[in-house]
């Protein structure tokens, strides 16, 4: 009788704590560029508002290293953009968003007035900081040549805004960009869809309240992410 009183108690606490501006812990979190450029900075700002004495880490790296991280302990959450079905047998994943892959191109571009673009037609352009996997997809049309690469997406727009070649970005990212609202930089759809799905992971093992809570506000906010990308 004691232990279970004691079990409730503790689940009490906890659940108290979760709710509460009192939470102070660390969290580390791996997002995938598509993550970072779209949904993540809008979730990161309702988190520290509910959370303000949690103490966020975030790094940008790809699928193989975040995946790793968290499995040896390192991260605690993981977000993960991925083209194609994903299994992770070792970690607690769930897809919650699905995007598509848009090309970019300047306001003052032969292209901007294209209703479409197909991979052959983008093969023959300059390329700006895309991802390897459309390196690869692109490499079957021939050698695509990257001009410029960046980490920082607001650079690699201005240079796709001055007309040097295509970028890459989510349909997500870009319902409010300055750059697309201004028509500075034209998103053109694929001809073929190039589908992104969405996965939250984390480890099997208990997860801290910080890593609980940040889980807790993604399935909350998910649905105006949803309607971000209607």
């Amino acid at each position: 009788m004691a232990e279970d009183i004691l079990s409730r108690w503790d689940n009490f606490t906890e659940t108290a704590k979760l709710n509460s501006s009192l939470l102070n812990e660390r969290l580390v979190i791996g997002a995938t560029f598509g993550a970072c450029t779209s949904f993540l900075p809008k979730l990161l700002t309702h988190y520290s508002e509910k959370y303000p004495l949690v103490e966020l880490e975030i790094t940008e790296s790809h699928p193989s290293e975040i995946e790793e991280r968290l499995l040896s302990g390192a991260w605690d959450v993981g977000l993960i953009g991925a083209p194609e079905e994903m299994s992770f047998k070792n970690l607690v994943a769930e897809k919650f968003l699905t995007c598509k892959i848009m090309a970019c191109v300047g306001g003052k571009s032969p292209l901007a007035y294209k209703e479409s673009l197909s991979m052959e037609e983008i093969s023959k352009q300059s390329i700006i900081s895309t991802s390897e996997r459309m390196k690869e997809e692109l490499q079957a049309y021939g050698t695509s040549r990257e001009i410029f690469h960046s980490k920082h997406s607001e650079v690699s727009k201005r240079v796709i805004s001055e007309g040097l070649g295509i970028g890459f970005y989510l349909d997500i990212s870009l319902k409010n960009d300055p750059y697309v609202m201004t028509g500075h930089i034209v998103p053109i759809p694929l001809q073929v869809e190039h589908p992104v799905d969405f996965y939250w992971l984390h480890a099997k093992k208990k997860q801290s309240l910080a890593c609980e809570a940040f889980i807790k506000e993604l399935n909350v906010l998910i649905p105006q992410f949803m309607r971000m990308n209607a």
